[in-house]
């Protein structure tokens, strides 16, 4: 584990400076787990679309729709978007959030990469988060908690993708750091429309980053039943797995990186999401989970570019006429 990652677990694991996750149990599982390998209908909804301005050269538009997933709580349920656009884009990535992500700023500092080599970016405030937060605190006060908030994202991200398609007729694809990545991985694997997919820091699943990395230490285990809740709770979240999906078409032109002293994904955790996909493309960087994210934005950016590139090129060899 890398040091910058060791001493973020230290703290997590001090209650005087992280409330912690999962305070009040594990909550209604009942009404989640059943919608966690259901794919929904896209329901073309329209987007309430603020009026764009410009900023450094660049069209910025926010936009609201409603939630495909009715049991967000009501603070969740409006889902908020944020385009911004190069001129004349042809290509658009919907980056999704990682853990404690709240708000536009962080993707927005990738963004500006992408801004630059002519890919629009939407970045979508995840259920639970930013405007979409029901309270002050920890807002995943609960394991169902977690596993609506990853529902209701990647059917959100499913939703934004569509109207992008629609409204746009641009290029679609999906990208996220961390949980982010994990999400962007279930959303490519439950479209049905070819999507370029960028899974950067990435886990199959939401199990062994709470059970295994640094994250468990903000977990409050005496809350979910002491030490034998670990397993529970690990095979709770590998319920929310990419695993669990036949791997798309698509899921060929993928990018994924692992990181090599992540002490929040583990590197098996990512080799595992690279090897249940045959064809995608696995890099790794060296640092820790944090460091990579704070220094390397530039080269996260250039492998969404690739992610799109590689779908490109699948799709030529598919138009390709055969010998």
């Amino acid at each position: 584990m890398h040091r910058i990652d060791w001493i973020g677990s230290q703290l997590a694991a001090m209650p005087a400076v992280t409330e912690r996750l999962f305070r009040d149990g594990w909550g209604d599982l009942s009404i989640v787990t059943g919608d966690l390998a259901r794919v929904p209908e896209v329901s073309g909804q329209p987007f309430e679309q603020k009026n764009p301005y410009l900023r450094n050269g660049y069209s910025i538009t926010d936009l609201r729709f409603k939630s495909p997933y009715e049991l967000l709580p009501t603070a969740s349920r409006t889902g908020y978007v944020r385009l911004i656009e190069p001129p004349h884009p042809k290509r658009v990535v919907l980056l999704m959030a990682a853990f404690n992500d709240h708000g536009y700023d962080t993707r927005q500092a990738i963004g500006r990469y992408l801004l630059d080599q002519n890919v629009a970016v939407a970045i979508l405030e995840n259920p639970f988060y930013g405007l979409r937060r029901q309270s002050d605190g920890q807002p995943l006060r609960t394991a169902a908690n977690l596993l609506a908030m990853g529902v209701g994202a990647v059917w959100d991200g499913l939703e934004v993708l569509a109207w992008l398609r629609l409204r746009r007729s641009w290029t679609v694809g999906v990208a996220g750091y961390s949980m982010g990545a994990n999400t962007a991985a279930l959303v490519t694997a439950a479209s049905k429309l070819p999507i370029a997919c960028a899974a950067l820091a990435a886990s199959h699943s939401p199990g062994p980053v709470f059970t295994k990395g640094a994250l468990k230490s903000s977990v409050d285990w005496a809350a979910l039943g002491g030490a034998s809740a670990v397993d529970r709770l690990g095979e709770l979240f590998g319920q929310a797995s990419v695993l669990r999906f036949d791997p798309p078409p698509h899921s060929a032109a993928a990018v994924i990186l692992g990181i090599r002293g992540d002490g929040y994904v583990l590197p098996e955790a990512t080799m595992a999401l690279a090897n249940h996909w045959p064809g995608s493309e696995l890099e790794w960087a060296n640092g820790g989970h944090a460091t990579v994210l704070w220094i390397h934005k530039r080269r996260l950016a250039d492998l969404i570019v690739r992610s799109f590139d590689r779908l490109d090129d699948l799709a030529g060899a598919a138009k390709a006429p055969q010998p």
